[in-house]
C-alpha cells in the first residue's frame, strides 16, 4: 500500500448500528447508510489503548509493566457549523440520546475505518471577529476500529 494524503477524507455517521459484528464485519457496517458530516477540519488520531498495570517489588529496583484494560479512545472533532448538514445535526441528535452511534472514516483510496461511539459533548465555538463559527464533538468509542481494505 502506497501512502496517501488525507484530503479527500469524510467522516459518516450513522443513527442504525450494524446487525452483526462478525469477523471480518462483511455484514455489519457496510450495510449501513451514512450521513456525512460536512466541513470537519480534522481527524485526530483514534483507536484503542491499553492501561499500563505497574508493580513495584521491594526486592527490585525495576518496575514491572503489563497491559491491563483496554479503552477504545476518545474522538474529537471540530467542523465548520452548517444547521443545515446532515451529518452535523446526526451528530447534535445523538448528543442527547444515550444511544450509540456508527462512525466511518473514508479515506481518498476507498480504505474504511469503522466504529461505535457514544457522543458525549456537542460545544458551540463562536470564536473572534477573524473566525468560521465552529462547533466542537467529543465521541468515546465503544468499540475498536474495524478497518475495511480499499
Amino acid at each position: 500500500m502506497a501512502i496517501q494524503t488525507s484530503a479527500g477524507t469524510t467522516l459518516g455517521i450513522s443513527a442504525s448500528l450494524p446487525g452483526t459484528f462478525d469477523s471480518d464485519n462483511s455484514t455489519g457496517y457496510p450495510s449501513l447508510s451514512f450521513s456525512t458530516v460536512g466541513e470537519v477540519t480534522e481527524i485526530p488520531a483514534f483507536g484503542s489503548v491499553y492501561n499500563l498495570i505497574t508493580h513495584n517489588p521491594l526486592g527490585e529496583r525495576r518496575v514491572t509493566k503489563r497491559k491491563g484494560s483496554i479503552n477504545d479512545g476518545t474522538l474529537t472533532l471540530t467542523f465548520a457549523a452548517d444547521v443545515a448538514d446532515t451529518g452535523q445535526v446526526a451528530l447534535k441528535t445523538a448528543h442527547t440520546s444515550d444511544a450509540e452511534v456508527a462512525l466511518a472514516v473514508t479515506y481518498p483510496d476507498g480504505e474504511v475505518d469503522y466504529f461505535t461511539a457514544l457522543v458525549m459533548s456537542y460545544q458551540i465555538n463562536a470564536g473572534g471577529s477573524d473566525s468560521i463559527k465552529q462547533d466542537t464533538v467529543t465521541v468515546e468509542l465503544t468499540r475498536a476500529p474495524f478497518n475495511v481494505a480499499a
